[in-house]
């Protein structure tokens, strides 16, 4: 727990299921640009209807396991700092000898791609035309959320051929404490990871050496995999938006200054469109108070390759 963040859940220690069971806001205080701003469950609002995520760690065929001692002897790459085109395919072809494997996530522990990613975007323009950061759209194939005083964030990138990586830090992590402490046995963040995940469409955090998890969706599998990050119930849900389903969206988006709270139908019209790439002008402005920027609102979401139309980042 960071220094004025307030989690009314209490129990840091309890499942993912238990914490979207809850129903209710976690209660963070999301600062944007000095700001704060409530978003009632910016960083997780979870609902019943979500995963039993008692972490499953099985993976795909024989998995095979680093021991702490092969972790130690491993170069720093492997725990929060860089990887360069050239080195994710030494990995990935070493990995592919030596039979290591990613492990294959439990279902629900991360939503679809698709649904991620529609959510994400949504919650970026809404941000966007409220003037705020934080949650941001960077370019169309990649979103990020950035905490205040650099305690955290993570990035959304998408993949050629259908693969997406969600990867991120977050400063009090276990992970970070022993990327610090060079007697610790180091996470092997990607093993089992496939070329394409390297310093382009990583986290900048894994540049500073303090990138802390690797989640990536494996098109083949139709599944999200990881090496050795921790589950997303330990700390990752902290660091990112309200993605798990429509409702949590809807709620953390109701509570912004800069959206019309009371119409819940409308919000959740404007978010099932960002999931379905079908977002108008009109989603946007039956959402957003009048006195925002709904240009660069419908540039977000254009740019996240969410909006029916681009022309629709046309002004009032």
């Amino acid at each position: 727990m960071h220094e004025g963040d307030t989690c009314v859940s209490g129990n840091s220690s309890r499942t993912l299921e238990e914490k979207k069971s809850s129903g209710r806001t976690l209660g963070y205080i999301f600062l944007v640009l000095g700001i704060a701003t409530s978003v009632g469950g910016a960083i997780g609002t979870y609902s019943a209807a979500q995963h039993n995520a008692g972490v499953s760690q099985a993976g795909v065929g024989s998995t095979r396991t680093a021991s702490a001692a092969e972790r130690r002897r491993r170069p720093a790459f492997f725990a929060g700092q860089q990887r360069s085109r050239a080195q994710a395919q030494q990995d990935a072809d070493a990995d592919r000898i030596a039979g290591v494997r990613a492990t294959v996530m439990d279902e629900g522990e991360l939503p679809p791609p698709e649904q991620m990613w529609g959510r994400w975007a949504a919650i970026a323009a809404v941000l966007a035309a409220g003037g705020y950061e934080g949650i941001r759209v960077l370019s169309a194939a990649a979103l990020d959320v950035e905490l205040s005083s650099g305690r955290g964030g993570s990035t959304l990138h998408l993949l050629p051929g259908g693969g997406v990586v969600l990867s991120g830090g977050m400063a009090s992590s276990p992970e970070m404490a022993a990327i610090q402490d060079e007697s610790r046995p180091l996470p092997a963040l990607y093993a089992g990871a496939p070329a394409e995940i390297c310093d382009e469409v990583l986290d900048p955090r894994a540049a500073r050496r303090e990138l802390t998890f690797v989640y990536w969706w494996d098109p083949a599998l139709a599944r999200w995999c990881k090496g050795e990050s921790a589950a997303v119930a330990e700390y990752a849900w902290r660091v990112v938006p309200a993605f798990w389903d429509t409702p949590g969206a809807v709620k953390m988006l109701a509570a912004m200054e800069c959206v019309r709270g009371q119409n819940a139908t409308a919000i959740e019209a404007f978010v099932d469109a960002a999931v379905s790439r079908t977002v108008t002008r009109e989603h946007l402005v039956a959402v957003l108070d009048p006195m925002t920027d709904l240009k660069a609102g419908m540039r977000a979401l254009t740019l996240a390759g969410v909006a029916a139309d681009s022309a629709a980042t046309s002004s009032r």
